[in-house]
């Protein structure tokens, strides 16, 4: 449900609604979008040939079935594109959802329609996968911690009346939230390693000379769990990313930024990556993440069944780090 959420939210963003929506545009929005999706993330998890390029050179019929997904994937895409831009309201100069940017923007020639496409895929797949991933490990983990979610609920509790779900308004005043869902993001990098990139030139990192064309992946997952960086850093503590009283910054961000996610961090703690090259889903993340985990601990309780004990939170690597399947005992507030 987490993710299926995801994908609505992250629809509306990119494409709007407007009265004028065909039954057609409605359907490839919500229903084939959707299916094209899923057939993209079984057939395009993360195998050696995703980091290994020469590999793909080999017979895999899973690459290939990913391949054909994405080219329908793309279709989908310059359809609705095309929806947005046949709308009477539709303003270039006046965008009301990112579909109007990217048209306005090949109305000038800065971008083409395959560029539009590839932009609108990148972000369906970080809306999906990546935010519904790490709400399922802070769920986890808040569950086996049950000091840890009564004191976020209490938080909660005593900023939002139950007759009302938390908001955006509300983060600044939720600092041991801010600070479990960073924690979550650090203790459970979702994405180890990012996504595969490639040198555009011979450059030097740390004395270390990277050839140009040259495949290059960042250790996200190392740098979050260096002992350089943070104590006991695989141990969960939430309080690690709140201020101090005396209004230090807390270890890994710098002051001033604070709502939801640091807008600049000191290079430690890099969950959607850093530089013109982060991850583009960034500040939709941020949002939902905020709103699921808060909403969720707002008028639920998490806990493992009765007898069966702490779960484990064992890691699963793929492209993204997920957690083993479990369930959870959820109770009304």
């Amino acid at each position: 449900m987490i993710p299926r959420g995801n994908l609505a939210m992250m629809a509306r963003s990119i494409f709007g609604k407007s009265p004028s929506d065909t039954d057609e545009f409605e359907r490839k929005l919500e229903d084939q979008i959707d299916a094209v999706f899923y057939a993209i993330g079984t057939f395009k998890g993360a195998g050696p040939e995703d980091y290994i390029p020469w590999l793909k050179r080999f017979p895999n019929g899973a690459v290939k079935e990913a391949v054909r997904q994405a080219e329908l994937m793309d279709g989908i895409v310059d359809f609705l594109l095309d929806g947005v831009g046949v709308r009477p309201e539709h303003d270039p100069n006046n965008p009301a959802c990112l579909a109007d940017i990217l048209l306005a923007g090949e109305k000038t020639g800065e971008l083409d329609r395959a560029s539009s496409c590839a932009l609108v895929s990148d972000l369906f797949g970080g809306g999906l996968d990546n935010i519904g991933h790490q709400v399922v490990w802070l769920l986890l983990l808040l569950a086996n911690r049950p000091r840890v979610q009564d004191r976020v609920y209490e938080e909660l509790a005593s900023v939002v009346p139950p007759d009302r779900a938390p908001g955006i308004e509300d983060k600044p005043s939720l600092p041991y939230l801010f600070g479990v869902i960073a924690e979550t993001m650090r203790y459970k990098t979702v994405n180890p390693f990012g996504l595969p990139h490639r040198a555009a030139q011979t450059c030097e990192v740390g004395g270390f000379t990277i050839p140009a064309g040259t495949q290059v992946l960042g250790n996200m997952y190392y740098i979050h769990h260096d002992e350089r960086f943070w104590d006991s850093p695989y141990d969960f503590i939430p309080e690690r990313f709140m201020p101090s009283p005396d209004g230090t910054p807390a270890p890994g961000l710098t002051a001033g930024a604070f709502i939801p996610l640091p807008t600049q961090t000191s290079g430690n703690f890099i969950p959607f990556g850093a530089g013109l090259r982060a991850c583009p889903d960034r500040g939709f993340s941020e949002i939902a993440i905020w709103l699921q985990a808060s909403r969720l601990l707002h008028r639920y309780h998490f806990e493992p069944y009765p007898n069966a004990g702490a779960l484990p939170e064992d890691e699963v690597f793929r492209l993204s780090v997920t957690s083993k399947p479990y369930s959870l005992k959820v109770s009304r507030r």
